[in-house]
């Protein structure tokens, strides 16, 4: 009995042993939970392996046992163990029970993540396949398409489980590409994406043109892992994009024909003369960078109502269309003509004399001469006037002033009749007659100043400023005119500041003046209404005609030159030299002011007279571009001074000296 009981004892021993040691290591790989929980439950199996221990000891040997008693006696090593495994078995048990919240805590957190990731990959989906009109694709390194949005049945014809891990992105590109996908992925590489408009291969085997866009697709530690596709079927867009372009053209094409049309006359197919005007300034700058004169020439078919009347306006419409073509075959390549107005037509010949385009002219009129049109059964036969005049590359002449002296010319020629042609510096210098200066008129005034002319210089002068005073008081418009000018003009030239020999040449200027205007009708001088373009080019030329009528008389040299230019402007529109800014004598502005203010002041058949505070306001608006600003500011100072002034208004006396006019 003993002997099992020892046997019984030394199993529990070892059970006990086994149990401290394996248990505890074994529930905690398995369970987890606090070192100090599997502490407590070993040490307490420990003390239990111990008490069973001393157990056995008793048993197998007494008498040793009896000896240690003092020793162990103390030791509570049953209750103690059963007690330590107690606790560390209940702070284990705390321990799982907290573990297992945890894990339930992080499962839910998982639960969470993952249904909130599956949420953000279906609205993902559900956002990629609701955009119908793109297919979104994405692929591996080697191009292996891995996803697939629903959009591509639309746009390639393939379903996603045709595609998906199945084809490869080069079987969307067609054979002999202009870009392969090597080439793709390295533009990808360089650049950070790809873009292009190609051709992609649709399922039925077709192609269309896409907009293909590919992306590099990054993995977790930012290395490449693959590229994302977009793709957009453009074949509408290309439609509209041709059809825009083919608008476009058609739009430019119509835009042309209106630009043909806005610088085309519709009649005769010239250039009008709105183009003619532009080409003229371009041509002028450009001849005038070279160094060299253009020519411009106006021509008016004479007769030309005669034409309508008696043969209707179609007939004069084919006679415009005559003349058209018949100018044309007369000109060279660079040279431009236009239809400038009704009969009127422009001619522009660059780098032409004046000799060679009055020679151009000439022809083209003894061509349209000798050249009868037939309409119906009438030979109508065209006569024509021209105007000739070129520039002078050495001076700032506008287009505007060109064509005025071409059109003064082409009225001069037909004033003397028509049917010729007419230079500019032949009217310039009076030498075209019936003019002017060759009419009965200014034959007896030259008469008269011939027999003059053989007294002293100071018996001319007092007899020619006698003989102006008689030629003035033949109109109440013009008594005492020249008288009044000439006092106007000394009291000026004094505040200007010139000297005493050039304020006594202003004055004999004044005074002699119009002596050649004088030759004019005086229903042409006082009209009432507007000059006609006939009659102010007789009016322009009274200047010359005066130097003309005066020339004899060689020591009024520098009278002469200040009679001829005081009808000249700053702003060059003047007459009969068109000079411009300080190439004008400042004594013939002086003289132009003086002339200005008289007339102002004085009444005419269409107005009354100004005041002489009115009149000075005209002179101020009329500067820079009529009159001289410093002539004005001294005539403002002048008028200041005077107590008598406007001399209109007074009851003069005869001419006298300049010096006793203050």
């Amino acid at each position: 009995m003993g002997g099992l009981l020892t046997l019984y004892i030394a199993i529990r021993v070892v059970v006990l042993g086994i149990a401290a040691t394996v248990i505890p290591t074994m529930v905690r790989r398995r369970l987890g939970g606090k070192a100090a929980s599997y502490i407590g439950m070993t040490t307490g199996l420990a003390m239990l392996t111990i008490g069973q221990t001393n157990e056995l000891l008793k048993t197998v040997l007494p008498d040793w046992w009896n000896a240690q008693a003092a020793i162990t006696a103390y030791l509570p090593l049953h209750c103690g163990g059963y007690l330590l495994f107690l606790v560390g078995f209940l702070s284990l048990a705390s321990d799982l029970r907290l573990a297992r919240v945890r894990t339930e805590e992080a499962a839910a957190r998982d639960r969470a993540w993952a249904e909130r990731a599956y949420l953000e990959r279906e609205k993902l989906r559900l956002i990629l396949n609701c955009a119908s009109e793109y297919c979104i694709i994405a692929c591996d390194l080697a191009g292996r398409i891995l996803s697939y949005s629903d959009g591509g049945l639309n746009i390639l014809g393939w379903r996603s489980d045709e595609v998906v891990g199945k084809m490869n992105m080069a079987r969307l590109l067609t054979e002999g590409a202009p870009i392969t996908v090597e080439q793709i992925w390295n533009a990808v590489a360089a650049d950070g994406f790809f873009e292009a408009e190609i051709d992609l291969v649709h399922k039925d085997g077709r192609l269309f043109p896409a907009l293909l866009t590919i992306s590099p697709l990054k993995g977790p530690e930012g290395e490449l892992a693959g590229y994302v596709g977009v793709i957009k079927d453009i074949t509408e867009m290309k439609a509209v994009q041709e059809s825009l372009e083919k608008a476009k053209g058609d739009l430019e094409r119509a835009n042309e024909e209106l630009a043909r049309l806005a610088a085309t006359d519709y009649l005769t197919g010239l250039t009008n003369r709105r183009q003619a005007t532009l080409l003229l300034e371009h041509e002028v700058v450009r001849n005038r960078r070279s160094g060299k004169s253009v020519s411009v020439v106006l021509m008016d078919l004479d007769h030309f109502k005669t034409i309508n009347d008696n043969h209707g306006h179609e007939a004069g419409d084919e006679v415009l269309r005559h003349v058209a073509d018949r100018m044309r075959s007369r000109l060279r390549a660079g040279d431009i003509i236009a239809r400038y107005g009704g009969e009127e037509f422009l001619l522009v010949l660059p780098e032409s004399t004046l000799e060679g385009a009055a020679s151009v002219a000439e022809g083209v009129r003894r061509r349209l001469y000798d050249t009868p049109i037939q309409y119906g059964d009438v030979a109508v036969r065209v006569s024509s006037s021209f105007g000739v005049a070129t520039s002078d590359p050495r001076e700032n002449q506008t287009c505007d002033l060109l064509v005025r002296m071409a059109d003064e010319a082409m009225y001069c020629a037909k004033n003397l009749g028509g049917n010729r042609v007419v230079t500019w510096n032949l009217v310039r210098e009076g030498q075209v007659a019936p003019t002017l200066a060759s009419s009965k008129e200014v034959r007896g005034i030259e008469k008269r100043v011939e027999a003059i002319a053989q007294h002293t210089d100071e018996a001319v002068l007092e007899d020619l400023y006698h003989l102006v005073e008689s030629l003035d008081a033949r109109s109440v418009y013009s008594r005492s005119q020249s008288r009044h000018v000439a006092r106007y003009a000394v009291t000026i030239a004094r505040e200007v500041g010139l000297s005493a020999d050039a304020v006594e040449a202003v004055y004999r200027a004044a005074m002699l003046r119009d002596i050649g205007r004088n030759a004019i009708s005086a229903d042409m001088l006082w009209k009432a209404g507007p000059l006609s373009k006939d009659e102010w080019a007789i009016v322009c030329q009274h200047p010359v005609v005066s130097v003309k009528i005066l020339s004899r008389l060689k020591f009024l040299k520098q009278e002469i030159f200040i009679i001829r230019h005081h009808h000249e402007r700053p702003d060059g529109r003047g007459y009969p030299d068109c000079l411009s800014g300080d190439a004008i004598p400042i004594e013939s502005r002086i003289v132009a002011a003086a002339e200005a203010l008289e007339a102002m002041t004085r009444a005419r058949p269409h107005r009354p007279a100004l005041t002489l505070a009115e009149a000075l306001q005209q002179l101020r608006g009329g500067a820079p571009q009529q009159f001289d600003p410093v002539v004005v500011a001294a005539a403002e100072l002048a008028a200041a001074k005077a107590t008598d002034w406007p001399l209109a208004a007074q009851d003069e006396p005869a001419a006298v000296a300049p010096a006793s006019h203050n």
